[in-house]
């Protein structure tokens, strides 16, 4: 199953970051970010590997479930 929004909000609050923050980051909006933690939207693939790199992450552990 899919969790992006999820995660992705899990590793924002872990770095203590603000959406405004991963937005400048990425170079898109705030409200990007807010729609994709909010499940309302999906990121494209291109900002999926600019996640991954700005978190220092595999992109598996942005989109799946993952037990802690």
């Amino acid at each position: 199953m899919l969790t992006i929004g999820n995660n992705l909000k899990k590793f924002r609050h872990y770095y203590c970051l603000s959406q405004s923050a991963i937005a400048t980051e990425l170079n898109i909006s705030h409200q990007a970010i807010s729609q994709w933690e909010h499940n309302a939207s999906y990121t494209d693939i291109e900002n999926l590997v600019k996640l991954s790199h700005f978190f220092k992450c595999d992109i598996n552990q942005l989109l799946f479930d993952h037990q802690d």
